[in-house]
């Protein structure tokens, strides 16, 4: 069953928990504690899975959609639009886009505008997630749940 509401004073082993019964839970909050932990566990078996590439693309898989739902529920937390942990890919499409077409060779300077946008997009956004996730709590309640953290 899901826990909708986040522990601000959550433990290593306690997120980790936490990340796994939140599965697909997109609604809620998540705590900078409960996000970053998650980030360093996931951090340490992407690690040690590297050196069997098979484990380290199931590990990927089994923890892609998770991933993303933590994610917005981080996002969430600080009152922002979850969506915007997708914002990044954006960038990506983009430079997907104009190397695709650089490499049929059909657009010239077109493709490379496309891949500088690309890559400017992406990080832009990149850092305005990365900063999202490392704002405290917005305090009371926003659209998204209740702060528990200043009551």
């Amino acid at each position: 069953m899901p826990e909708k509401n986040p522990d601000y004073n959550v433990s290593f082993g306690e997120a980790f928990k936490r990340f796994w019964k939140n599965y697909a839970n997109f609604s809620g909050r998540a705590t900078r504690s409960e996000y970053w932990w998650w980030f360093l566990a996931n951090f340490l078996i992407t690690s040690a899975a590297a050196l069997i590439p098979f484990l380290n693309i199931v590990w990927g898989l089994a923890t892609l959609v998770p991933s993303f739902a933590l994610g917005f529920r981080r996002m969430h937390d600080v009152g922002r639009s979850g969506a915007w942990i997708f914002a990044p890919v954006a960038g990506f499409v983009l430079l997907g886009i104009g190397s695709a077409a650089a490499a049929a060779r059909e657009a010239g300077a077109a493709a490379q505008i496309l891949v500088v946008l690309g890559v400017l997009v992406s990080v832009g956004f990149g850092i305005f997630v990365f900063v999202c996730t490392l704002l405290d709590s917005r305090p009371g309640k926003n659209e998204y749940g209740q702060s528990e953290k200043y009551l």
